[in-house]
């Protein structure tokens, strides 16, 4: 990825039991799969995640080993902000999220670690510091003090948050 490309992931505003911060589409697959949707909500999901997998690459049918964790501990995707047609679908997966009262976080960055896969819409990122075969902690999104990489957290309506400033 060239430097200064700029990407946007939305993830869960909490760790999961692993520590890890699962992206939109596994928490609104979660909310399917626990049977949480609405008849309403679960047909636009199945349609919308439909659209998705059609309309772009899936990174582990390209590389299967993308998201192993032995491999590439801590892999994420994120989307690149030139994906506009793609980030906007995904915004309408954060109103599902905002009426379960899923939380959830936006975040941007320049870097978002060594590039395991990349295409025209996405990138798949091992977290910088978090090498082949260790176990990563917890992804939290603060940085360390005199870090010029820095965001803040703010609350939104339906109990969201958004990352702002920059990463």
């Amino acid at each position: 990825m060239n430097g200064g490309v700029d990407v946007v992931r939305f993830e869960s505003a909490e760790p999961n039991a692993r520590g890890h911060r699962p992206g939109v589409f596994a928490l609104a697959n979660g909310l399917a799969r626990a049977g949480l949707l609405t008849a309403e909500e679960h047909a636009w999901w199945r349609r919308s995640n439909d659209w998705c997998n059609r309309a772009y690459p899936d990174p582990s049918t390209a590389d299967p080993l993308v998201y192993d964790r032995e491999a590439n501990p801590g892999a994420k995707a994120w989307f690149k902000a030139s994906a506009v047609e793609l980030v906007d679908r995904t915004r309408e997966y954060l109103v599902l999220l905002d009426r379960h009262g899923v939380g959830w976080v936006e975040r941007r960055t320049s870097t978002p670690g060594r590039i395991v896969y990349e295409d025209e819409v996405q990138v798949v990122a091992v977290p910088l510091g978090v090498g082949r075969g260790e176990v990563p902690a917890a992804f939290a999104p603060s940085h360390a003090a005199g870090d010029s990489n820095t965001s803040s957290d703010v609350a939104l309506p339906g109990g969201s948050r958004q990352a702002v400033g920059t990463q």
